[in-house]
């Protein structure tokens, strides 16, 4: 009998890899090399599934350091990689007008 319905402890399929269509394990932006990875935690949501951070991310919570995080998808990481980019060129230039106005 073909059930359309399987209780997940009779299907074989979950435990299926997916196919390895992994991107460059890094990817070289205006500030220096991120490093994204995909390596997805047991949870239901899939927006947590790829992680990327800067070369020069230490992880220290008290160094205020933003260069990491984690997206649904490797694209999602370059589009946050480039956002947090260009947030830090705005800041160079805000402390840099700044300190040419002194």
């Amino acid at each position: 009998m073909n059930n359309a319905y399987e209780p997940a402890a009779e299907r074989d399929d979950l435990d299926d890899e997916p196919e390895d269509t992994s991107p460059p394990e890094f990817w070289e932006g205006a500030t220096g090399k991120w490093w994204i990875s995909y390596d997805p935690p047991p949870i239901p949501t899939r927006s947590m599934d790829w992680h990327f951070r800067h070369d020069g991310f230490d992880g220290a919570p008290d160094a205020f350091d933003y260069r990491a995080g984690h997206a649904a998808s490797w694209g999602e990481c370059v589009d946050q990689i480039r956002e947090l980019e260009a947030d830090e060129d705005d800041r160079q230039r805000y402390e840099h007008e700044m300190g040419a106005g002194k």
